[in-house]
């Protein structure tokens, strides 16, 4: 049974859900076996270099480089996000995301924007929001933070399941410390 419409949800962006939701395209990049295989890369290299004395700094810089891309935390990429988060003004303003059967409607500033479903490559699930990936275009955030109530986190997935891949990364429970 498929679901009509669901409640416009009026998203207030911040620099964390904007860099969150850059990592989150990110994962869900097809590319991303080719960065994490670089990272190990850059991590062989530097301990390499940093062992033979010749150039250990270096060495050093690469390695540490090539570790935080293989645990996906990229400061370029935050940098990135940051200044363009500062420079636009309209990336700051408060949108307004509905989802239908057909079609996403986001409003940002009093300019609506339709996005076609078949237009939308992915959606992305983490701990903290969802992110729809639409090709040469940047995600969209839905922090779970500003949903109406948790069981609105599940309606979401269910929703967006029925009309795009969506790929689950939110932090397993650890089987330490339950969840």
């Amino acid at each position: 049974a498929a679901m009509r419409d669901l409640t416009p949800l009026h998203v207030r962006p911040t620099l964390l859900t904007a860099a969150r939701a850059a990592k989150a395209q990110a994962r869900a990049s097809r590319f991303r076996p080719l960065v994490r295989a670089h990272g190990l890369l850059f991590a062989i290299m530097g301990y390499t270099l940093a062992n033979t004395g010749a150039s250990s700094e270096f060495g050093v810089l690469l390695f540490v480089d090539g570790v935080l891309e293989l645990l996906e935390f990229s400061p370029v990429r935050f940098l990135s996000v940051a200044v363009r988060f500062a420079l636009s003004p309209s990336l700051r303003q408060p949108y307004t995301v509905t989802l239908a059967d057909s079609q996403l409607l986001l409003s940002r500033a009093g300019t609506p924007t339709i996005v076609q479903w078949r237009n939308v490559r992915t959606a992305v699930e983490t701990d903290h929001l969802f992110v729809l990936v639409v090709p040469r275009a940047l995600p969209i955030a839905i922090p779970k933070d500003q949903l109406e109530n948790p069981q609105a986190s599940d309606t979401l997935r269910s929703f967006l399941s029925a009309l795009v891949p969506v790929v689950d990364a939110r932090t397993p429970p650890s089987p330490l410390f339950g969840a």
